[in-house]
């Protein structure tokens, strides 16, 4: 197990003149897919799968290898952490992975912190905000049931941060929020900010760090680097500047032949020779967990978020009238059927919140299920949904919004029925089947509700404009 001051094994601590590395890997797979990667009870897997799988694998493996040095930041989809600790999935991909020693592995090293983007990554700007505070709940009690920590940093869907979410992020316990560059502005003279150091957001009073993402070479850690060329283009980027300069970077871990291959991908070409280098301090970089440096900055700039990113969108009217709905009743003290209903009720939100409304087969939508669950609740619901009242909405204002405490389910209840879909960035079209769109920059796809199937390539997580 890697130490809890990992810094205790470099033989020094940072000094003002360090050049660090904040390695971020978002991973996700959409609701059901490992299963459907395995087809029929196991008897037709995919090489894709395997693939898929042997990402995750390597992961736990080289950080493990390399826990005197190694430093990594891993953004986990609730879809895809229900995966790994299902045991059907396990039986599934037995002999290809260990799912229960990937989470015992994660679970016992300091080595990895863990960001998050709320329990179904949804585009907090979409969704009413008096149910922020739930879903930021309920994806850190996931977390702290299966991986024994609750996530520590975040990343937003869409990198959108409509007024309110600062307060509410520090609120829940996050330390920093990870954001493009250009979508932050010193307070000061709302100019562009450093780059290559962390900054200060506050709202309402309560404040957390602002990471700033360095998008070129992002790009380059999800496509193909070797470690000469990053360790001089970063010192070439942070320049002469004094103090202690933060390269952060954000990928995928978990697509293309890049993360996916054998010989030469990230782990045997880029990573294992980059911590070869550290252990013997030949490396001009230092990986660093992003929670433990912070303090090291001293008094962070104030910053601000920028035009563009800060916005507020619709809402749909019945998504909020239902969780208000959903607030207004009592689990605690209700009986054992009502306990299923609202928790039926309360899935079926956190599903319809997934960035878009989604439409399951036959046009029943999770609206209109959450509806059914807060009839038998507190009486009948208005009347279905239909498409048409999903998309058209008024804006609904976020600032200064009074966020009562979150109505959440134990971990238990977290998971979400299927057929659960993800959502993209882009807007997706209405209509009773799901289309399958494009893997997005944000790193979030969708999946097919219904039958489950294969995906092709598996579509990327959404929790940010990612990748």
């Amino acid at each position: 197990m890697a130490p809890d001051r990992p810094y205790a094994l470099w033989g020094r601590g940072l000094d003002v003149t360090d050049i660090v590395h904040a390695l971020c890997l978002n991973l996700h797979q959409p609701a059901g897919n490992l299963a459907a990667l395995a087809g029929d009870h196991g008897a037709d897997r995919s090489a894709e799968g395997a693939e898929i799988l042997g990402c995750y694998q390597r992961i736990a493996d080289h950080v493990r290898k390399y826990a005197a040095v190694a430093r990594v930041h891993l953004a986990v989809s609730s879809a895809l952490l229900q995966q790994w600790r299902d045991p059907a999935v396990a039986r599934l991909w037995g002999d290809v992975a260990d799912l229960s020693g990937l989470i015992a592995a994660l679970r016992g090293t300091a080595a990895i912190e863990l960001i998050g983007g709320g329990l179904s990554r949804p585009f907090f700007a979409r969704i009413p905000p008096s149910d922020w505070d739930a879903q930021l709940a309920a994806e850190r009690a996931l977390f702290a049931d299966v991986l024994g920590r609750a996530p520590k940093g975040f990343r937003a869907a869409g990198d959108r941060v409509p007024p309110g979410l600062v307060a509410a992020l520090a609120r829940a316990g996050y330390a920093y929020i990870i954001l493009p560059v250009a979508a932050l502005r010193t307070a000061a003279d709302g100019v562009s900010v450093d780059g290559f150091r962390p900054h200060r957001l506050t709202e309402d009073g309560l404040s957390i760090a602002a990471i700033p993402i360095d998008e070129d070479l992002s790009r380059a850690q999800a496509h193909g680097l070797d470690v000469a060329w990053f360790a001089d283009e970063a010192r070439m980027r942070v320049g002469g500047a004094e103090g202690l300069r933060l390269v952060t970077t954000w990928s995928d871990g978990e697509n293309g032949a890049w993360f996916r291959g054998g010989e030469g991908n990230f782990f045997e070409k880029f990573f294992s020779p980059a911590m070869e280098f550290c252990e013997t301090g030949e490396y001009p970089l230092r990986p660093a967990l992003l929670s433990e440096i912070l303090d090291r900055y001293g008094p962070l700039d104030e910053a601000v978020i920028a035009a563009g990113y800060g916005e507020t969108e619709p809402v749909p009217p019945r998504l909020t009238r239902m969780v208000d709905r959903l607030r207004g009743a009592a689990r605690s003290s209700s009986s054992k059927e009502e306990r299923a209903a609202w928790d039926e009720a309360r899935r079926a939100l956190f599903a319809a919140e997934d960035g878009e409304t989604i439409w399951p087969d036959g046009g029943d939508s999770w609206l209109d299920r959450a509806g059914r669950a807060l009839d038998r609740l507190d009486g009948p619901s208005s009347s279905p949904v239909k498409p048409a009242e999903v998309k058209g909405a008024a804006p609904t204002k976020t600032a200064g919004a009074t966020v009562a405490p979150p109505v959440v389910a134990p971990p238990a209840d977290v998971k979400m029925a299927a057929p659960v879909e993800t959502a993209s960035a882009a807007p997706k079209p209405k209509g009773a089947r799901p289309v399958k769109p494009a893997a997005d920059a944000t790193g979030k796809g969708t999946a097919k509700t219904g039958r489950r199937r294969p995906k092709a390539g598996r579509t990327k997580p959404r929790a940010p404009g990612r990748g």
